[in-house]
């Protein structure tokens, strides 16, 4: 217990004394290219301007507030929650490196990444994210703007079948191709999901989708009337469009409307040794369907377990 509580202090000590470069060289493990890591775009965000917003944790703790540190000022090394609630700054460095993690009953290191932003106040604080403990404490204060600046927009359901309760207590289902409107955006419940687009249907019933930014949320609607911009599809097309269903013959432009984009687009040999286009849909449990099409028509739709 003692020796743990002492490994802290020599931790925290050596962070106060070691300069920054040093630090990030020695004591944190710099390297150079997170993505191979954690697959992902974090270093993008360099110079993005951030707020930190509440991050709610079932435990009623909010832990990623425990590792905010400024190696120069040890007195704001662990700000409490209200003194960076709702600040704003910008990003001015991330890498990948090791925090060590001292507690009464084991001490261990554990890879993350640490970011170091600029406050509009002048204060540089650095923040740990190892990426498995949950949900970031910040949106983007740039994304919020360009989501607001889209409220009024009408929108046609594409890949999204409900929009979750305000209430909480059942989903609003949406009909596929089913018109809707962006009433409303707000900061998000959850910090990886940090921007909730509050959207209602023709005939009044209210939900919500949760999103990283506008670009991600933009993928599950329509920005423009299918059936304006699709004029000559037949109605007989149409009502088997709007159940997702799919015949014979359709075109690629009409299985898009239907079942959206593939996964993939592949070439296979059919028994006659003529070239076919297969189109690749993600299934159920562990299986793939495949669309056969033939000089642009869809000839076959069929189910295999993935390989």
């Amino acid at each position: 217990m003692r020796r743990n509580r002492l490994g802290l202090v020599l931790f925290l000590v050596a962070i106060w004394l070691t300069p920054a470069n040093a630090q990030r060289e020695g004591l944190i493990s710099r390297i150079e290219d997170p993505g191979q890591f954690f697959q992902d775009q974090r270093r993008n965000w360099l110079g993005k301007r951030i707020r930190f917003l509440p991050c709610p944790n079932p435990k009623g703790k909010n832990p990623y507030f425990d590792w905010y540190y400024d190696p120069f000022d040890l007195d704001h090394s662990k700000p409490k929650k209200e003194d960076l609630l709702f600040c704003e700054g910008t990003i001015e460095e991330v890498w990948l490196g090791q925090i060590h993690i001292t507690k009464e009953t084991e001490s261990y290191w554990r890879m993350g990444f640490f970011w170091k932003v600029r406050l509009e106040d002048g204060r540089s604080v650095f923040f740990w994210d190892d990426g498995e403990s949950g949900p970031f404490n910040f949106g983007f204060v740039d994304d919020y703007e360009e989501a607001r600046s889209r409220i009024g927009q009408k929108l046609w359901a594409r890949d999204r079948h409900i929009l979750y309760s305000l209430d909480s207590k059942h989903a609003v289902r949406l009909k596929h191709l089913e018109p809707v409107y962006l009433k409303d955006v707000q900061w998000g419940d959850y910090g990886n999901f940090p921007l909730k687009f509050i959207l209602a249907t023709s005939d009044g019933r209210k939900g919500y989708v949760l999103s990283k930014n506008y670009a991600e949320f933009i993928k599950d609607w329509y920005t423009y009337d299918p059936r304006d911009r699709f004029r000559y599809v037949r109605l007989q097309d149409w009502q088997l469009i709007e159940r997702r269903q799919l015949r014979k013959g359709m075109t690629p432009e009409l299985v898009i409307l239907s079942w959206g984009e593939p996964l993939r687009i592949e070439m296979r040999r059919s028994k006659d040794g003529a070239e076919q286009e297969v189109w690749v849909y993600e299934g159920v449990a562990d299986t793939e369907y495949y669309l056969f099409f033939k000089k642009g028509k869809l000839q076959n739709v069929r189910w295999e377990k993935k390989k």
